[in-house]
C-alpha cells in the first residue's frame, strides 16, 4: 500500500451502553445531537447456529438422547443500535446495546475502554450558561482543564465542562470561539454540540499506540501532558494530531495508583473507532480485509473500501477508503 501523505479524519464511534434508551437521551436531551430510532436486531451465536443445524440434522433416535443438551445451547443475542449525528457530515456516534434475546436481560458494559469523548460545542454557547441548566436540572458536572483527565483545574487556563455518561465516561464540552461558523440556537436544549473531536482510551501501552499511530497514519510526533496528585497517584495523556490540526485524532491515558502499580483495564465500552480519508493515506498497519461491524453505512450516499486495522489492546480501528 503507497504511504500515508496526510491523515484521515475521525468518522464515527461506537459505544456499548448498558441501557441504550437512557444513555441515547442524555446525548440528545444534554448535549442537543439529533438522535434516530432506536433498532433491533437479532442475531445468533455461533454456537446456537451449529446447535440448530444439529436439531435439524440428527436422526431422531440419536436427537432423543442429545436434545437436552444441545437446547441448553439454543441462545440468540438481541442488539440494539442508535445512531447520533451533530450537524452535517459531522462525525457520529453510534451506541450499541446487547440482551439476551429470550429473556431480554441487558449485557452490562464491563471495564472502562473510553476514558472520555470530547466534544466541541456550538459556538454560542455560553459554557456559564449551560452549566446553569445542568445544576437545575440536578446533572453531576464539573470544570477542569481543556484536554484534561477532569480532575485538574487551572485557574488561569481556558476551561472545559466534564460530565459522565449513564455508564460512567466522562464527556468533555469545549467551548468554541469561531464566531465564523453559522449555527442557529433554537433554544437552550438544542444544537448545543457543533461536533465529536476525539476519544481518549485507556491503555498500559502507550508505546504500542504509538508505533500503531507512527505505522497506521503516519504521525510520528506525540503530545503529553502528566498529572500528579496529593495522593501520590499520577495520570498521563498522550494524543496524536492529525497534520497541523487544532484536535488530537486520539488520546490515550494512563493511570498510576499511588505506589506506582499501574492500573489494569479491560472491558468492552467501546467498540471500535472509524476513520475515513482516501486509499492513498493508508499506512502499512491495515490489512485488506472487510471489518467486522455491526451498523449500516454511516454514509449511503458514498462508497467505501473497509479496512481493519488492530490497534493496541484488542481495539478495532476501522479505515474506509472512499472511492
Amino acid at each position: 500500500m503507497k504511504q500515508i501523505s496526510s491523515t484521515p479524519d475521525l468518522n464515527h464511534i461506537v459505544l456499548c451502553a448498558t441501557n441504550i434508551a437512557k444513555t441515547a437521551a442524555f446525548y440528545h436531551t444534554l448535549l442537543g445531537i439529533a438522535m434516530s430510532e432506536i433498532e433491533q436486531l437479532q442475531h445468533e451465536t455461533p454456537t446456537t447456529q451449529l446447535a440448530k443445524y444439529a436439531l435439524s440434522s440428527l436422526p431422531q433416535p440419536i436427537l432423543g438422547f442429545f436434545k437436552p443438551a444441545i437446547a441448553s445451547h439454543l441462545k440468540s443475542v438481541s442488539t440494539q443500535l442508535c445512531y447520533l449525528r451533530t450537524t452535517g457530515d459531522a462525525p457520529l456516534l453510534v451506541l450499541m446495546a446487547e440482551q439476551d434475546y429470550e429473556t431480554q436481560t441487558p449485557i452490562p458494559v464491563s471495564g472502562n475502554t473510553v476514558y472520555k469523548t470530547s466534544w466541541l460545542l456550538s459556538p454560542k454557547v455560553d459554557l456559564e450558561t449551560l452549566a446553569w441548566d445542568l445544576s437545575e436540572n440536578e446533572i453531576w458536572f464539573t470544570w477542569a482543564d481543556i484536554g484534561s483527565d477532569g480532575r485538574i483545574y487551572t485557574p488561569e487556563q481556558e476551561h472545559s465542562l466534564f460530565l459522565k455518561d449513564p455508564d460512567g465516561r466522562f464527556v468533555e464540552l469545549i467551548p468554541n470561539h469561531d464566531e465564523t461558523e453559522e449555527t442557529s440556537i433554537v433554544s437552550k436544549f438544542t444544537e448545543r454540540t457543533n461536533r465529536l473531536l476525539y476519544p481518549t482510551i485507556y491503555t498500559n501501552n502507550p508505546d504500542g499506540w504509538g508505533a500503531f499511530m507512527d505505522n497506521v497514519f503516519k504521525i510520528k510526533e506525540a503530545d503529553g501532558a502528566v498529572y500528579q496528585y496529593d495522593s501520590g497517584a499520577t495520570t498521563e495523556i498522550i494524543s496524536w494530531k492529525s497534520n497541523q490540526a487544532k484536535w488530537p485524532l486520539l488520546a490515550v491515558i494512563r493511570e498510576t495508583t499511588p505506589d506506582r502499580k499501574k492500573i489494569e483495564y479491560g472491558g468492552y465500552g467501546l467498540n471500535h473507532i472509524g476513520y475515513a480519508g482516501s486509499k492513498e493515506e493508508m499506512g502499512s498497519g491495515c490489512n485488506n480485509a472487510e471489518p467486522v461491524i455491526t451498523h449500516k453505512p454511516l454514509r449511503p450516499d458514498k462508497s467505501y473500501e473497509y479496512y481493519l486495522c488492530q490497534g493496541p489492546d484488542g481495539i478495532p480501528i476501522e479505515y474506509m477508503a472512499e472511492t
